[in-house]
């Protein structure tokens, strides 16, 4: 008998962030995060975006929700094998676009 494959959805919610490190120079910080979800295989996508909290500094509060990636399984114990990663980015420091 084949196993049944299983259709989950995290549900993603980034709250806030107590930051510790200042990387602004002048002024203050501009914080937004960025989820990374990583695979039992070790492939890994983004599975969400904040929005900058703009003049935030070191405590930025984004009440950000969505949708992570759609995960098939034939075992739902195997989606701990999975895990995401929370980055968090100063928007002043991104490179500039072409």
């Amino acid at each position: 008998m084949a196993a049944d494959i299983v259709d989950m959805r995290v549900i993603i919610h980034v709250v806030k962030a107590d930051l510790t490190r200042n990387v602004e120079i002048f002024g203050r910080m501009d914080p937004f995060a960025v989820v990374v979800w990583e695979s039992a295989d070790g492939t890994k996508q983004e599975a969400s975006r904040t929005r900058t909290d703009w003049n935030s500094h070191m405590s930025p509060r984004w009440d950000h929700l969505s949708p992570g990636p759609v995960y098939k399984s034939a075992s739902s114990s195997s989606i701990w094998d999975s895990m995401l990663h929370l980055h968090v980015y100063e928007r002043d420091m991104l490179p500039a676009s072409d």
